[in-house]
């Protein structure tokens, strides 16, 4: 975020991040990676919840939607998604 520390936040030994989208009023990030994993990371405690499994290939475009609970993502595999985060 503007003005405070840099985070480190969805790091994973196994694979590297390919796409990030960050939540329009929250502080909650969207992290694709290179193996079509989805997880939103909380920025105040670094808390991640699983929200799609490994895939086919990288996640290369995420976006949340206007309502702000929900975030779409295509992979370079052509997979594509729409997850609700409230569910």
């Amino acid at each position: 975020p503007m003005g405070k520390a840099p985070l480190e936040l969805g790091t994973r030994g196994n694979a590297m991040v390919t796409a990030v989208a960050c939540h329009p009023s929250q502080d909650v990030v969207a992290v694709g990676y290179d193996d079509g994993m989805v997880m939103a990371v909380r920025f105040s405690d670094a808390k991640e919840v699983l929200l799609r499994r490994p895939g086919k290939g990288a996640v290369t475009s995420m976006m949340w939607d206007r309502e702000e609970r929900r975030v779409a993502f295509g992979s370079a595999a052509g997979d594509c998604g729409v997850i609700d985060i409230t569910a």
